[in-house]
């Protein structure tokens, strides 16, 4: 507690928590998982922790603690395990909040590039959780995963938000502009910029609205009529090449508008 890690480990890491009485084990095994560098033996002293003292908040503190730690791993199978038993066994904590925001950033950054997790996992854990609360955490996950571009977990969370969210409210409001968001660059680029100028912009805070501006801004120039020019072969070839060069320069201009209004 004091920082003194190299002292700490000296005190610490030679004692066998299995001797110890289990209230004071769990305290030590903890102290000694946090102390811990390697990956393996790190989780060893958590799931010790978790074992000794079940249902205080050692446990929760170990269970939170070893569910980010998998995820910053990309290790998805115990990740989920570990969530799971965290949401039925703490689910009113005064540390869940700050936690479920912790993990929607994990996911939105997962680390596993050949891999995303197995989103639909996470709609098993919220089935207990309140309707509002769910609500809240799939915008926050959309909106940390819009800012990393994850393009795949933004419109997996938006969607979800938006099926939970009332008629005209503020979050649907908010979950139809990031479903929306980045499809102003595909080739659904039409029908998103109908979709984002039918949003309530009274309804969203500061930045989402800048984020609203910047997505019209580049619907409206990705829409524009094409330039005009000679007839024929070499007019359409001619035509192509503008319209590419334009296309790489709009996607220049909306990566820089996009991060200045996330700042």
């Amino acid at each position: 507690m004091q920082g003194d890690r190299e002292e700490a480990a000296k005190r610490l890491g030679d004692i066998d928590v299995s001797r110890l009485p289990a209230r004071v084990g769990g305290r030590v095994a903890l102290a000694q998982a946090l102390l811990e560098r390697n990956a393996v033996a790190h989780q060893s002293g958590l799931s010790t922790a978790v074992a000794l003292m079940p249902g205080t908040l050692v446990e929760e503190s170990a269970l939170r603690r070893s569910t980010l730690a998998f995820a910053e791993s990309s290790e998805e199978k115990p990740f989920w395990t570990r969530l799971a038993r965290y949401q039925r066994r703490f689910p009113d904590s005064l540390y869940a909040r700050a936690f479920w925001e912790e993990i929607m950033s994990a996911l939105a950054t997962w680390r596993n590039k050949d891999r995303s997790p197995d989103l639909a996992r996470l709609d098993e854990i919220f089935e207990e959780m309140p309707v509002e609360q769910r609500r809240s955490l799939y915008l926050h996950l959309a909106r940390q995963s819009s800012r990393v571009s994850n393009l795949v977990t933004a419109e997996f969370a938006a969607r979800r938000a938006l099926q939970l969210a009332a008629e005209g409210s503020e979050e649907q409001q908010a979950a139809r502009l990031y479903l929306f968001l980045h499809a102003v660059a595909s080739e659904k680029a039409a029908t998103a910029a109908d979709e984002l100028k039918a949003i309530r912009r009274d309804l969203l805070d500061v930045q989402d609205q800048a984020l609203l501006d910047a997505g019209l801004w580049i619907a409206e120039q990705i829409t524009k009529p094409p330039f005009g020019g000679q007839s024929g072969p070499a007019g359409e070839r001619n035509q192509e090449n503008q319209l590419q060069s334009r296309a790489e320069d709009l996607l220049v201009d909306a990566d820089r508008i996009l991060t200045e209004s996330r700042s």
